[in-house]
C-alpha cells in the first residue's frame, strides 16, 4: 500500500494532477491495508470458522483485493 502511495505522489496514477496532500497518503495506505486484511480473514473465518489459520487466508488474497479495490461498488 506504500507503494501506491509512493505512486501516486509522483503522479503514476493521477497523471501529476495530485488531489491528496501528500502527509495523508502514508494515513490513507495504512486505512487501506486494514480494510484488506479485514477482509481477507473475514473471507477465511466463513470458510474455516474458529479453526482459520494464517495459511488459510493465503489464498482469500487475490479475490479480497479484487473486493476491495477493483469491484464497481468497492469499498474504497
Amino acid at each position: 500500500m506504500l507503494a501506491w502511495s509512493k505512486g501516486y505522489e509522483e503522479g503514476v496514477f493521477n497523471k501529476g494532477n495530485s488531489q491528496i496532500s501528500h502527509t495523508r497518503l502514508p494515513l490513507l495506505s495504512c486505512v487501506g491495508a486494514a480494510i484488506l486484511t479485514r477482509t481477507i480473514s473475514r473471507r477465511a473465518f466463513e470458510k474455516h470458522g474458529r479453526a482459520t489459520l494464517t495459511s488459510d487466508m493465503i489464498p482469500e488474497i487475490s479475490g479480497a483485493f479484487a473486493d476491495v479495490f477493483e469491484s464497481p461498488g468497492s469499498k474504497i
